[in-house]
């Protein structure tokens, strides 16, 4: 995906969802703070969620499609992608996000932090 429609800094996992209109979508976070919505049928940029610093773990995605991801600017955060923006759906303030967040069949949320002792988290 190097390069295509400015995701030279993207190095990161991709997940794929759909925004509110049904349109297949895929989310990455790359080196410069940014969480990018591509429309998965043609590449074309839908929009970008800037953080201010990097977005390293690829994002989660819930069953009613809320976007869950963090970012080394120590915050978590949920949007939700309304086709050409996105809406947050709240954030918490915490450890810097390195790993991706996992959901349970329940709607738990589960992150891994770089902060010491490496502590993991649940939210929800």
């Amino acid at each position: 995906m190097d390069g295509v429609n400015g995701l030279s800094n993207s190095r990161n996992g991709i997940a794929l969802g759909t925004d509110t209109a049904g349109v297949k979508t895929a989310y990455v976070g790359n080196d410069i703070g940014e969480l990018k919505a591509i429309r998965a049928s043609d590449g074309v940029l839908k929009w970008t969620y800037s953080t201010g610093l990097a977005v390293h773990s690829h994002p989660a995605i819930g069953r009613d499609g809320t976007i869950y991801f963090g970012s080394h600017d120590r915050t978590f955060r949920a949007v939700t992608d309304n086709g050409a923006s996105y809406t947050d759906l709240w954030s918490k303030f915490g450890p810097g996000v390195h790993s991706s967040a996992a959901i349970a069949a329940g709607g738990a949320l589960f992150i891994g932090s770089y902060d010491y002792p490496y502590t993991f988290y649940k939210f929800k």
